[in-house]
């Protein structure tokens, strides 16, 4: 379980108050993904914010 005390040492969610971190808690899960799943695909809508707890990701940008 991510805590609002975690969150608030990261640079995105720093200035943040305990009440907005607690909502954005209120409305997140936590969800583990197999080696060599696909997460999002480069065009798709972006419908989520993942944020990396633990692990890596391999990032693949496709240029012109």
């Amino acid at each position: 379980m991510v805590s609002a005390e975690w969150l608030k040492k990261t640079e995105l969610f720093e200035t943040l108050t305990g009440s907005q971190l607690n909502d954005l808690l209120s409305q997140s899960l936590i969800k583990s993904y197999p080696e060599g799943d696909t997460i999002f695909l480069q065009g798709e809508e972006a419908t989520h914010l993942y944020i990396l707890i633990n692990g890596s990701v391999d990032l693949t940008v496709r240029a012109q």
